[in-house]
């Protein structure tokens, strides 16, 4: 009888680990198709938001953490090729793809949560 025993309890492990495996397979394959993350500021972090001709513009910070080495920030987003000083300028992300925007913080340096981290454009 103690065999049987023994026999329930080792079909029963081996159970066990198998659901845990598939169980776990399938948790973490669960948010694959999934946009991380989800959403994004309207602006790179610490500039200004501001309406410019009732469109959103992002207002260059003079100084701080999060404005580029250099005096000039060009941004070539989409079509536009726009060159203004961080001082006094503007910079307009409307109608740019999120992937334009991530390409554009990386070349430039600046930081922008939800934007220089998106993982789902094409390299």
């Amino acid at each position: 009888m103690d065999s049987f025993y023994t026999i329930v309890v080792s079909i029963a492990f081996i159970l066990m680990i198998i659901i845990l495996i598939v169980l776990g397979i399938m948790m973490q394959n669960q948010d694959a198709d999934k946009l991380f993350p989800n959403q994004a500021t309207p602006c790179p972090d610490g500039w200004g938001t501001t309406m410019i001709n009732d469109k959103s513009a992002c207002k260059i910070p003079s100084t701080g953490t999060n404005v580029p080495d250099n005096t000039r920030i060009t941004a070539n987003i989409g079509t536009d090729k726009v060159t203004t000083q961080p001082q006094t300028g503007y910079l307009s992300f409307n109608d740019v793809s999120i992937c334009e925007k991530r390409d554009w913080t990386n070349d430039v340096g600046v930081s922008w949560d939800g934007v220089s981290n998106f993982n789902k454009c094409d390299v």
